[in-house]
């Protein structure tokens, strides 16, 4: 079935997935001199040379592994899988470039080849194979970009459309249903197994950089948002159970005693053992912001010490409290975009970020922070359409 992604294509032509298109159609077309030549109640792709390139399960023919996929059985055939790369192909060359990309292809035609030989002995033609590969990698790097498919009223996310055709094949690759209307049902997932792992493995060892859009990446941001809001529950539950009366001179005392032990910290240059210092503060003391708050500079280098080294949850909550307590300082106008723009994209926490934006744009000047804090405003006014108070 056809299927047309929604999203912007702005990126460089892709010149090894048009390149595959014609290479196959051409092939397809040289078929059709010789298809003249099929051997009685074969089907007219079936002559003896197309059948030459044909998948072989018995092994004499190394080639047809790759060779398979240059070949289709019929018009259909070649319209639906062509239409198949088109889809997938731009946007998964665009992340893999076009060498990688390449070897994706290779990879997933041989890699559904061998696992349609192990598990049936009919010989195959086709890209599917090669294409699921292609569709596998796009399910990890790009999982919810919408899919128009004709009929369908809205766009589909994309792990929803390649997870009913990954459905569909396991469940025609089970008992009773092999080759389950002459569909190579294992060559597909044998094909989508090299694209999902392949992807995986390349974000997971940093051969290809991550993006804001693939699994995990977005993963990430799941583990990030979970922390946050664990740890602002404790902090609220902390803060409910010191409610019930004042902070008492002891908790005061201590509270004084651990500052000045990460003051000393911060201005000895040792910012991980502030942080770890920082940390069980901020957790013995949860209800109290204020008093748990550094002095400006030891307060701001602490804050962005644990934001680089990737304690964006505790760093997020040293910046905001930075921001509260010294709201008048110059540090405090980014502190307050920073903390607005993780809060909103990463931490899924738009009255926090709210709360940072609020009155902030008539006290900035730069050109750049106008544009981000504008950017930040339209964001929160899509997840929040009655926003209330003007952030002005």
């Amino acid at each position: 079935m056809p299927i047309f992604p929604t999203t912007d294509r702005s990126h460089s032509p892709p010149v090894v997935t048009g390149g595959i298109i014609a290479l196959t159609v051409l092939v397809f077309f040289w078929q059709l001199l010789w298809s003249g030549q099929a051997p009685p109640g074969f089907p007219p792709w079936a002559s003896p040379a197309a059948m030459q390139l044909a998948l072989d399960p018995s092994g004499g023919r190394w080639w047809t592994l790759l060779s398979h996929a240059l070949i289709h059985a019929g018009w259909m055939h070649l319209i639906f899988n062509m239409l198949g790369l088109m889809v997938f192909g731009p946007l998964v060359e665009a992340r893999l470039g076009r060498i990688g990309f390449g070897l994706l292809y290779v990879c997933g035609a041989v890699g559904a080849a061998l696992a349609h030989i192990g598990m049936t002995g009919a010989p195959a033609v086709g890209a599917s194979g090669a294409i699921a590969a292609v569709a596998g990698a796009f399910l990890i790097l790009w999982p919810t970009v919408r899919l128009m498919v004709p009929l369908a009223t809205v766009p589909i996310p994309a792990w929803v459309l390649i997870g009913l055709y990954i459905a569909k094949d396991l469940y025609l690759s089970g008992p009773g249903h092999a080759l389950a209307g002459n569909i190579a049902t294992w060559a597909h997932l044998g094909g989508y197994g090299v694209g999902i792992v392949s992807a995986l493995v390349l974000l997971w060892l940093r051969l290809l950089p991550r993006s804001p859009f693939d699994v995990l990446s977005m993963f990430e941001r799941w583990r990030r948002k979970s922390a946050f809001r664990a740890s602002v529950a404790e902090g609220e539950r902390a803060a409910a159970s010191r409610r019930v009366s004042p902070v008492d001179e002891q908790a005061l005392n201590d509270i004084a005693l651990r500052r000045a032990a990460i003051s000393e910290r911060v201005a000895a240059r040792d910012l991980a053992g502030a942080a770890r210092l920082y940390a069980e503060l901020v957790a013995a003391h949860a209800g109290a912001d204020a008093a748990t708050t550094l002095p400006r500079k030891a307060q701001l280098e602490l804050a962005t010490h644990l934001m680089a080294t990737g304690e964006r949850v505790l760093g997020v909550l040293a910046y905001e409290r930075f921001a509260k307590v010294y709201r008048d300082e110059p540090e405090a106008r980014q502190v307050r975009l920073l903390v607005a723009m993780v809060c909103l994209r990463e931490f899924n926490q738009p009255e926090r970020a709210a709360g940072m934006l609020s009155g902030l744009r008539t006290r900035l000047s730069a050109a750049d922070d106008l544009a981000l804090f504008d950017e930040l405003k339209a964001e929160l006014d899509r997840v929040r359409p009655d926003p209330g108070a003007a952030m002005l």
